[in-house]
C-alpha cells in the first residue's frame, strides 16, 4: 500500500467518484485499470446550546448544555474493477452510539461521460445539501435552515427521510461539463398501510456551468479554497408518494422543487464565494385545524472570503449565512429565520480544518405559539456557540 494522489478517470470518473475524495488517498493498487482508493474523516465538536433541556424535571426550558462529541468517524473506498465499472463504499460510525454501519455504497458503470447507470444506496439528486460531500461544508454544524426545538414541519425532514436510499440512477456530462443531468427512481417508504417499498419514488437534477466564460463545475463542495474559478445553477423536482403526514392514517404524496446557485471566484490573494438556494414542498405536512395538506418552503444565502495567504500553519475565512423556513397553516404560518456567522481555517489545503462559530434562530409566528404550549416555556430566540474540527486524509 502506498500514499498517492486521487487518480481520476477522466470526466466519467470525476462525475462519479471524484467528489468523495480528498486530494490525498492510500490507494491499494493491482495494475493501472484495477485499483482501490482509501479516504479517512474524524470530525469533533464543543457545543453551547442555548436553553433547549428543562430544569428541575419542570416544564420550564431555561437549562442550557455545555458538551463534547464526535460526530463519527469516516471511512471510504473508492476505485474501479476496470474502466467501465466503478464503486464507492462509506463506513459511518454514528455519533449515538458508536455502531458502524455502511452509510452510501454503489456500483457505477461508466458507459461513457454522456451515459452512466448508478446502483446502489446515495443521496437522491434533489437539493445541493444532499449532493454536497459534508467535509467540504462552510457551515459543520445544523448546516442548511435548523429547528433545534422541533416544532416545525420544514424541509431538511423531507430531505432527510430521502438522503441515503436505495436507488437506480442514470447520470452523465455533456459539453465537457457545462451540463450535468440526474435522473433517479428510489425506494419508496413511509408507508402507512404496511406495503413500504411497493413502488419507486423518483427525482431528477440538471447543472449548467458557464464553462465558456472560464469556469469549472462546482456540483459536490461549498468552497474549492481558490484551487479554480467555479460556478453552477442548478434545477431539480422530486415526487415522493405516501409520506406519513401528521397522524398514522393520513398520508399523501409530496411534489418538491428547488432552484440554487453557487460561485466562486479568485481574486488576487481573496477568493470569495457565494451561494443560494430556494426549495418548495407541495402538501408536505398536514394541518390537522383544516384537515388539510400543507405546503412548506425554505431558503438560505451563505459565503465566504477565503484568504489565500498563510497565516500561521493555515489560511483564515470568514463565513456567513442567513436562511428562512415557512410551513403554511390555516390561521398562522409557522416561521424560522437563522442567522449563522464564523471563521474557517484551513490547514494543508483542507486536509485538517477548525470552525468558530454562532447560530441563532428567531421562531415567529405558530412556531412561537407552540413553543408555549402545555407549559413548555421554551425560548422563541436561541443562540448557541460552537467549536469544530476535523480531518480528512
Amino acid at each position: 500500500m502506498k500514499v498517492a494522489k486521487w487518480k481520476v478517470l477522466g470526466v466519467a470518473g470525476a462525475l462519479v467518484l471524484g467528489y468523495a475524495a480528498s486530494s490525498q488517498a492510500f490507494q491499494l493498487k493491482v495494475d493501472d485499470d484495477t485499483f482501490m482508493n482509501v479516504n479517512y474523516r474524524l470530525q469533533v465538536v464543543y457545543l453551547h446550546k442555548d436553553q433547549t433541556d428543562k430544569t428541575n424535571g419542570t416544564g420550564r426550558y431555561d437549562y442550557s448544555r455545555n458538551y463534547f462529541d464526535v460526530w463519527g468517524s469516516r471511512v471510504y473506498f473508492t476505485g474501479q474493477i476496470n474502466n467501465l465499472i466503478q464503486f464507492y463504499t462509506d463506513i459511518n460510525a454514528k455519533k449515538a452510539n458508536g455502531t458502524y454501519k455502511v452509510h452510501d455504497e454503489y456500483i457505477n458503470f461508466a458507459f461513457a461521460p454522456e451515459f452512466q447507470l448508478k446502483i446502489g444506496k446515495d443521496a437522491i439528486p434533489f437539493t445541493r445539501r444532499m449532493l454536497a460531500n459534508t467535509s467540504w461544508f462552510i457551515f459543520p454544524v445544523a448546516d442548511g435552515v435548523n429547528d433545534p426545538q422541533d416544532v416545525m414541519d420544514i424541509v431538511g425532514r423531507l430531505q432527510k427521510g430521502l438522503d441515503d436510499t436505495g436507488l437506480a440512477e442514470l447520470h452523465g456530462e455533456l459539453g465537457d461539463g457545462m451540463l450535468a443531468y440526474q435522473v433517479a427512481i428510489f425506494d419508496q417508504g413511509n408507508r402507512t398501510d404496511g406495503q413500504s417499498f411497493k413502488g419507486f419514488d423518483w427525482a431528477a437534477r440538471v447543472d449548467f456551468t458557464p464553462t465558456m466564460w472560464g469556469f469549472a463545475p462546482a456540483r459536490y463542495k461549498d468552497t474549492y479554497l481558490g484551487k479554480k474559478d467555479v460556478m453552477d445553477f442548478g434545477v431539480a423536482y422530486v415526487h415522493q408518494k405516501n409520506v406519513v403526514n401528521g397522524t398514522s392514517s393520513t398520508y399523501d404524496s409530496v411534489d418538491g422543487w428547488t432552484v440554487d446557485f453557487m460561485v466562486e471566484k479568485r481574486f488576487n490573494n481573496l477568493v470569495p464565494s457565494l451561494e443560494a438556494a430556494y426549495i418548495s414542498l407541495q402538501d408536505c405536512h398536514y394541518d390537522l385545524s383544516s384537515n388539510d395538506f400543507k405546503d412548506s418552503s425554505e431558503w438560505y444565502v451563505q459565503g465566504q472570503i477565503l484568504y489565500d495567504q498563510m497565516v500561521g500553519i493555515g489560511k483564515p475565512a470568514l463565513a456567513f449565512k442567513y436562511g428562512y423556513a415557512e410551513d403554511d397553516y390555516s390561521g398562522d404560518d409557522k416561521e424560522l429565520a437563522q442567522w449563522s456567522i464564523g471563521l474557517n481555517y484551513y490547514i494543508e489545503d483542507g486536509a485538517a480544518k477548525v470552525f468558530l462559530g454562532v447560530n441563532n434562530y428567531d421562531y415567529d409566528g405558530k412556531a412561537e405559539t407552540d413553543l408555549n404550549n402545555n407549559n413548555n416555556q421554551k425560548e422563541a430566540s436561541l443562540t448557541n456557540y460552537y467549536l469544530f474540527a476535523q480531518i480528512f486524509f
